[in-house]
């Protein structure tokens, strides 16, 4: 071989050592799209609503006196707390014990007045049964028969006069034994006294413009605050609630929703809820009182979901979302599913999901159901 066929055969021996060589296995087609999964598991999850509250007093109730008079005694001062039926006030009775007795006075002389009618309608009613043989046999007129008829007849409606005033004057005694019985005023209700507003010698009356004694009934309690709007639908009365005090830092009270709304506030687009607390005794009294400011939870729903991030999300038909999940085979299958609801950058589902499954979280945007898949992260 001459010189230059040397040359030319090392030149080509050169550039077919450059050129790169498919590593064995390869294939001609192109490479499959990468998409990064999520293994989906149920997860415990919970709607929980949190709002500033204040306490409030079960009921709130206004004594007053229902007799006038002036006042004698004042048993109670403001922080007491009292029982249903225990005196309160004391107003001076001797005008009323006065009255009891001309009452009893009048009551009993209707009595008599009642008896001795009685007596003369029945004295009455015999003789003129007496009258009335007699007339049959001629031995007495008819001039006197009617007459003794006529004093039955008057002695009868007279001892319906005396029953009407006997009814009367027991009524008056009836009142007037009520009206000495009112003049000891006592607690309506178990409750705390949170105002007094008399002192002994005041004159008072049932439309006095000040009230005896202020009670708030304190057990239970109810705690009061505002939720947003768009929490109105999942609140109902009896849910249970937690609620912890400023006042009482590492306790928890617990309690149930007994008030939703009933409205809308139009400005602040919040809405009214009230929760009724047991409020039970502490060493100086009970734990909880009217005015104390706390934080209210409460958990309209919980459940275990699949949580589906929003980037998952393919696209939405309808109230479905459709999402891509990488079966056993490596390829990707297309899903609609159901979200519960939407939570900041998620959704909650269980509809059409299962435990294990990979879904596709992040791929290139023209992947489609049914393209083979190579899976880079998870």
């Amino acid at each position: 071989m001459d010189r230059g066929a040397g040359k030319a055969l090392a030149a080509m021996l050169v550039l077919f050592a450059a050129c790169p060589r498919e590593p064995d296995g390869a294939t001609d087609g192109p490479d499959r799209p990468r998409v990064t999964v999520e293994s989906l598991r149920l997860r415990d999850w919970e709607d929980r609503v949190t709002v500033p509250v204040t306490v409030a007093p079960a009921a709130t109730v206004h004594v007053v006196a229902r007799v006038p008079g002036r006042v004698r005694e004042v048993r109670v001062r403001e922080g007491d707390e009292v029982r249903g039926g225990d005196p309160l006030v004391l107003l001076d009775t001797r005008d009323l014990v006065l009255a009891v007795r001309q009452a009893e006075g009048q009551a009993a002389l209707a009595g008599a007045s009642l008896r001795a009618a009685v007596a003369q309608r029945d004295t009455l009613a015999r003789e003129r049964a007496r009258f009335e043989e007699l007339a049959k046999t001629g031995s007495a007129s008819q001039g006197e028969t009617e007459r003794v008829q006529a004093q039955a007849e008057a002695a009868e409606a007279q001892v319906g006069v005396a029953r009407a005033q006997v009814q009367v004057a027991e009524a008056a005694l009836a009142q007037a034994r009520k009206a000495l019985e009112d003049a000891r005023v006592t607690a309506p209700v178990d409750g705390l006294v949170v105002q007094r507003g008399v002192d002994p010698g005041q004159e008072t009356a049932p439309a006095a413009a000040t009230p005896l004694v202020v009670l708030a009934v304190v057990d239970p309690v109810h705690v009061e605050g505002s939720v947003p709007e768009h929490v109105f639908g999942r609140l109902r009365a009896g849910l249970e609630a937690s609620v912890r005090f400023d006042g009482l830092p590492g306790e928890t009270f617990r309690g149930a929703v007994t008030l939703v709304g009933p409205t809308v506030n139009p400005v602040s687009r919040m809405v009214r809820v009230r929760v009724e607390v047991p409020n039970p005794r502490g060493p100086t009294g009970r734990r909880l009182a009217p005015g104390m400011s706390g934080v209210l939870e409460i958990v309209p729903e919980a459940g275990r979901y699949f949580v589906i991030p929003t980037n998952a999300v393919r696209r939405q038909e309808g109230d479905r979302l459709v999402v891509f999940l990488v079966g056993d085979d490596g390829r990707v299958v297309e899903r609609a599913v159901r979200a519960v609801r939407k939570e900041g950058l998620t959704f909650l589902a269980l509809e059409g999901l299962s435990e294990g499954a990979r879904l596709v979280t992040a791929g290139p945007k023209e992947l489609h159901g049914g393209d083979e898949v190579e899976v880079v992260g998870r």
